[in-house]
């Protein structure tokens, strides 16, 4: 029996990376989720499309990040002190996340997946929602199946503990199935717009909008309320007509549900997004300081700002994106990751679809969850859907011009026969 790759890829990254990135197991303390390998073998099946065409500015960019990141992190490896099995799989899970973004050259390798890859990816969506409304409704550990739809040891509450605890509220985030709040709602922010290009019934659009904002806010993640808004405000720009209204009657409703849904996790809207958006006191806030500590060690020692700083007692700045490969992988990294992000979703040749990596491009200099599982390879399956609706766009254009009769495309209609 012939097994068709592009399928089973398209097949196992809507499961695996969308629906499930936390199914696995956690032996010895260090998390082996079934994403990784997904994502990477996927990542490597569009580097080996990138090596073919090294002609095309993504795969200039894409692989010059590569290379370089993959120099550096080997000296960072020869060089580190005595590692145990803990610290190499830090480093090794701080590489990773840079190789992930292989899978945007996906559809530049396998363009007749398009299709196939937007339904999976939609209804992967709607799963997410769907699984984060139950969440809501009954509670996060009653929904939860081990090693499925979260990845733990002994108790659930280690995945409340962990990153999912509104501290000053004492209540828990909405997390689905990604055991934390700021990775989940980027990612449905992420994904939301190519599902509105993905989607047919505005109906289906408009209550996806409604849930996904209840959701994002009960997230309770800054950044993610940063990247809505974003892609809300990119939205009404780009969708004319009708079609503006969807954000605003989106929030409407939204803000109606959660009045209806005040009492969440025993916790109130106004109280729950005044915690995260007013009632802060950033000055104490770890990542800032963590900057200044780095920033000093690379004025005392520039070379910091040429490889980077990996491994050891290093308190990393892993929450802020551009800081944080600048720190890994020093400033050339920084230049090469945007330069290669940017040439592949194009978005100054802006589209509708494009509006949430757009937002997670902003909020990222906030908190972007890049190197935490399954962050890189959403990133890099949303900028293969962005590449391939472009494709798409530029094909359907393509034909309806050959469509034309000839007085229309500026030449002469030519005598009919007798």
């Amino acid at each position: 029996m012939k097994i068709h790759v592009g399928k089973l890829a398209v097949t196992l990254l809507a499961i695996f990376v969308i629906a499930f990135p936390k199914a696995g197991v956690v032996p010895g303390g260090v998390p082996l989720y079934i994403s990784v390998p997904v994502g990477e073998v996927v990542a490597l099946l569009g580097w080996l499309w990138a090596l073919r065409h090294p002609g095309r500015s993504e795969s200039i960019w894409g692989l010059a990040l590569l290379l370089w990141v993959t120099l550096t992190w080997v000296h960072h490896v020869l060089w580190s002190e005595a590692l145990d099995m803990r610290g190499m799989a830090r480093l090794v899970f701080n590489y990773l996340p840079v190789t992930g973004l292989g899978i945007a050259f996906f559809f530049m390798r396998s363009p007749q997946m398009t299709d196939r890859a937007l339904t999976a990816t939609k209804w992967a969506f709607y799963f997410l929602l769907a699984y984060s409304v139950l969440q809501m409704l009954v509670g996060a550990d009653t929904v939860a199946i081990q090693h499925l739809t979260a990845n733990y040891e002994e108790s659930f509450e280690e995945v409340e503990r962990r990153s999912n605890l509104i501290h000053a509220l004492g209540v828990a985030k909405v997390f689905g199935t990604y055991q934390n709040g700021n990775i989940f709602s980027l990612t449905l922010v992420m994904i939301f717009p190519i599902i509105m290009a993905a989607e047919k019934r505005m109906w289906v659009i408009f209550c996806a909008a409604a849930v996904l904002h209840v959701v994002v806010i009960f997230s309770a993640s800054a950044s993610s309320y940063i990247a809505l808004a974003i892609v809300d405000f990119l939205l009404a720009i780009a969708l004319r007509r009708l079609w503006i209204y969807m954000p605003i009657l989106g929030v409407i409703v939204a803000v109606g549900v959660i009045l209806l849904l005040s009492q969440c996790n025993n916790c109130g809207m106004i109280e729950l997004m005044n915690s995260r958006l007013f009632d802060r006191d950033l000055t104490t806030n770890m990542r800032w300081y963590k900057t200044g500590l780095w920033w000093d060690r690379a004025l005392n020692d520039p070379m910091i700002f040429v490889v980077g700083e990996m491994g050891g007692n290093i308190l990393t700045i892993f929450e802020v994106l551009a800081l944080s490969i600048a720190q890994y992988y020093g400033l050339l990294a920084l230049v090469l990751f945007y330069g290669f992000y940017l040439s592949v979703l194009k978005p100054f040749r802006y589209r509708a679809y494009k509006a949430g990596m757009i937002g997670y491009l902003v909020s990222s200099f906030g908190e972007g969850g890049f190197w935490l599982t399954p962050t890189p390879y959403i990133i890099g399956w949303c900028l293969a859907l962005c590449v391939a609706l472009d494709a798409k766009e530029l094909s359907t254009k393509r034909s309806t011009q050959s469509m034309e009769p000839e007085e229309g495309r500026g030449g002469r209609h030519l005598p009919a026969a007798a």
